[in-house]
């Protein structure tokens, strides 16, 4: 991970902290957040391997770096 997505995830992390108190609440919204991370680079796989395209050009325009 680069500096820029470390440092944007250390202010998400700290926003969502701030804007949920109780853990079953944190728990909740972890989940649902690691669930879309999984699913976008599961599915970003997928269509590198169905186009026959190479993974690191693929994947690298798909997550948007």
């Amino acid at each position: 991970m680069d500096v820029m997505s470390t440092r944007k995830a250390e202010e998400f992390a700290k926003e969502l902290a701030g804007n949920t108190t109780p853990l079953n609440e944190l728990q909740v919204v972890m989940r649902s957040l690691l669930k879309s991370v999984l699913e976008r680079m599961l599915n970003s796989e997928l269509d590198v391997h169905l186009s026959g395209g190479s993974s690191d050009s693929r994947t690298a325009a798909t997550l948007g770096s």
